[in-house]
């Protein structure tokens, strides 16, 4: 089974990644509880990462935030 963390960067919705993955919702939050995390805040980690990644870049400088 491929590793659903390297996938739901770019994907949002718990059933999606679920899905994608061919496993249940509970599945997937017991994969990650195990990792002492949970699906959302994996999520909202990897966007904030993007987030820092854009605000460092020099080349988005003149790009507003919003």
């Amino acid at each position: 089974m491929p590793d659903p963390r390297a996938w739901i960067g770019r994907r949002a919705a718990c059933g999606v990644i679920a899905a994608a993955h061919f496993i249940s919702k509970r599945y997937l939050f017991a994969l990650f509880s195990g990792q002492g995390s949970t699906v959302s805040a994996h999520i909202r980690d990897l966007r904030l990462e993007h987030c820092r990644q854009d605000l460092a870049d020099p080349a988005l400088a003149g790009q507003a935030v919003g």
